[in-house]
């Protein structure tokens, strides 16, 4: 098996580009946790902390629904229709 260099390099800006939204939101939401809904530090890092430890056990739960999704429009995009929708309202 041969290794595919363009593959690879794809790969790599995939990730850079979670790792690079990941420390934005990490840097960004408890500024504006701080700052515009005036909340101290401590209730800041504490919503930071439950939005990663809810993550941990909703992550698998809704990845369980959705592979067992059977919609004619597949198995994720309903779930991302729904959530679109629910951005706009």
């Amino acid at each position: 098996m041969k290794l595919d260099i363009k593959k690879t390099v794809q790969m790599g800006f995939g990730f850079l580009s979670i790792c690079a939204f990941w420390q934005m939101y990490n840097a960004l939401i408890p500024l504006i946790l701080t700052g515009t809904f005036h909340l101290n530090e401590t209730i800041s890092g504490v919503i930071m902390a439950m939005d990663n430890v809810l993550a941990l056990f909703l992550l698998p739960i809704f990845g369980s629904v959705s592979d067992r999704c059977k919609h004619k429009m597949g198995r994720r995009k309903p779930f991302i229709c729904m959530e679109q929708l629910q951005q706009l309202s």
